[in-house]
């Protein structure tokens, strides 16, 4: 699997421009402002999940993920003043080096802090031999952030939406058997992601005689953009993560997806 922060844009006929650099082991420091003090969310702890009533395979790929916020040990973190993005953006990076089977872990931080009137939390951690599920509670802590465990990666957020994977049409067909070996999105126009979204699951679909998705978004919503980062994941979940930020509907007909605006929500 490749290792760089696709640099497959300079291929595509869309571009994402970049907003974020992180090296490992060195200081990164954002001016922001803390969360409100009132706000005291406590944040889940990273050890293994109840998983009753989770089907099998499902089970299975958390308990992987769990296994992995354990065996994934950082030498050094140095982190001041930073946001959850960077944070998060900086362990997803460093956890394929550290990992003993160099898949790394994937980390969705579901909020948009750049929201208008949202306070963007900031976090300082300094550890050396730490793991990574050490490192996402202290940054939960900090941040006043939960945490749960899913299928194909940790999520953090101050909400998580309930998820049952067996019900989506997200989970289904071809939402589910393409899968995508990196996404990384830096303030992606929704309008462009659907065009790359479309592309990239006709390149990674196995499917010779009806490959790919048509996903497809109403022209007249606007929204903000979306950054993300994810490696080994179907395109069913990175629709649906695409939605939660943006606070989208989707509808799955067959091969095609639909993102639109609830008219409940719109302004």
């Amino acid at each position: 699997m490749k290792r760089a922060l696709l640099f497959f844009f300079l291929l595509m006929p869309i571009t994402f421009p970049a907003d974020l650099k992180t090296a490992p082991d060195v200081k990164a420091v954002e001016q922001e402002q803390k969360p409100p003090p009132h706000l005291e969310t406590e944040a889940k702890p990273t050890g293994s999940e109840k998983l009753k009533e989770v089907p099998d395979k499902t089970k299975k790929k958390i308990e992987l993920i769990n296994k992995k916020l354990d065996s994934i040990v950082f030498d050094l973190v140095d982190l001041e003043n930073v946001t959850p993005f960077t944070a998060v953006d900086y362990f997803h990076s460093k956890s394929f080096g550290f990992d003993p089977v160099k898949t790394g872990i994937n980390i969705m931080l579901l909020n948009d802090f750049s929201k208008p009137g949202t306070v963007t939390p900031v976090i300082t951690i300094r550890e050396k031999n730490i793991s990574v599920g050490s490192l996402l509670k202290k940054l939960c802590d900090q941040a006043s952030l939960n945490m749960k465990i899913e299928p194909y990666s940790v999520v953090i957020g101050r909400n998580i939406p309930v998820y049952d994977m067996a019900m989506s049409p997200l989970s289904k067909g071809k939402c589910s058997k393409i899968i995508i070996d990196e996404i990384n999105l830096r303030g992606a126009k929704i309008k462009d992601i659907v065009v790359h979204l479309t592309e990239r699951s006709i390149e990674h679909d196995e499917d010779e005689e009806n490959k790919g998705l048509n996903v497809f978004v109403d022209e007249k919503i606007e929204v903000p953009g979306v950054s993300l980062t994810l490696d080994d994941i179907p395109i069913g979940e990175v629709i649906r993560y695409i939605c939660i930020l943006l606070d989208l509907k989707y509808e799955v007909k067959e091969n095609t997806v639909i993102l639109y605006k609830d008219k409940k929500t719109q302004p």
